[in-house]
């Protein structure tokens, strides 16, 4: 049944409760990282059968394990499916169902902020119908399976300075719903709009970029630098820079980091902090992935 839902989901409490019920064990939640754009958490759930009022966000639930087999009661009519591992379950926002689950099982839950999807069905609708989210039942789909253990990587990183991959993991996950989970046709596309980011609203966003390196800049934060929406200010940075705004915001700190290792003796602790991340080992694995060394060798070549 559709009807009214509460607001936007922060916190396990704002869920619809599928993983706040006795027996499940909760690994990893996104309660304290201050997410804007998506809620998630990671557990393993024991078997249920429950009712579940709305809420405004949309649900995708990647199972890790199984196959296992699930229940799901929608508009009175029940659907039975046996869910292997990677399988995918989407609840619309705004909609009351019931779910039994047969057996434990590993799973990734994320909520998607009915603002960011809206956002992405407008575009993809390009002055249309507007595409709406449809359930699904046990949908294999490769991307959102990437996409929810990209997000559980950033939750056992327990990083509250990952805003602006997040974000894009958030907008990534709402295309592909548009896309292959909602009423646009099969070959529907975001519609084309103007030549791209102007040369002033490129050096506004760098500029906001380099004087947030230590803070957590968000998308929506980024395309308001432009006076852009935040879908169409990424897809336009990445043409202009060549990577989406996330892992220009990367590169930037890594460079900044090399920046203080060379010039002096403040702590690699210190350093980490001072250029948004979440801490020195943070810090190190990044820095080894995509320097090829770790901070305390590079700050060492510089001491002979």
């Amino acid at each position: 049944m559709r009807g009214g839902a509460s607001g936007s989901v922060r916190s396990l409490a704002e869920t619809h409760g599928l993983v706040t019920r006795a027996g499940t064990r909760i690994w990893a939640s996104s309660d304290t990282l201050g997410w804007r754009s998506v809620f998630a958490s990671t557990q393993r759930e024991a078997p249920f059968e429950g009712l579940f009022q709305p809420v405004a966000d949309h649900l995708v639930v990647v199972h890790l394990s199984g196959p296992v087999r699930v229940c799901r009661t929608l508009d009175g009519r029940q659907e039975t499916r046996l869910i292997p591992p990677g399988g995918a379950f989407v609840m619309p926002g705004g909609v009351s169902f019931g779910v039994r689950l047969e057996a434990e099982l590993d799973t990734i839950h994320f909520y998607l902020s009915r603002a960011v999807v809206d956002e992405i069905a407008v575009e993809f609708a390009g002055g249309g119908e507007v595409p709406r989210i449809v359930p699904g039942l046990g949908t294999r789909d490769p991307l959102l399976e990437q996409i929810a253990l990209a997000l559980r990587d950033q939750l056992c990183e327990g990083s509250a300075a990952a805003a602006l991959y997040v974000d894009h993991l958030a907008r990534a996950a709402a295309a592909r719903l548009i896309r292959s989970h909602s009423t646009a046709p099969a070959t529907c596309a975001p519609v084309a709009r103007g030549p791209g980011l102007s040369e002033r609203q490129l050096r506004r966003a760098i500029d906001y970029i380099e004087a947030h390196l230590g803070g957590d800049p968000s998308l929506a934060e980024l395309a308001a630098a432009t006076a852009l929406s935040p879908v169409y200010f990424a897809r336009q940075f990445k043409l202009a820079t060549g990577v989406p705004p996330h892992q220009y915001l990367l590169q930037r700190r890594l460079e900044f980091a090399k920046r203080l290792l060379s010039a002096g003796e403040l702590p690699i602790s210190a350093i980490a902090i001072d250029c948004g991340f979440c801490h020195q080992e943070h810090l190190t694995r990044l820095f080894r992935r995509y320097c090829g060394t770790t901070p305390a060798a590079y700050r060492a070549t510089f001491r002979h």
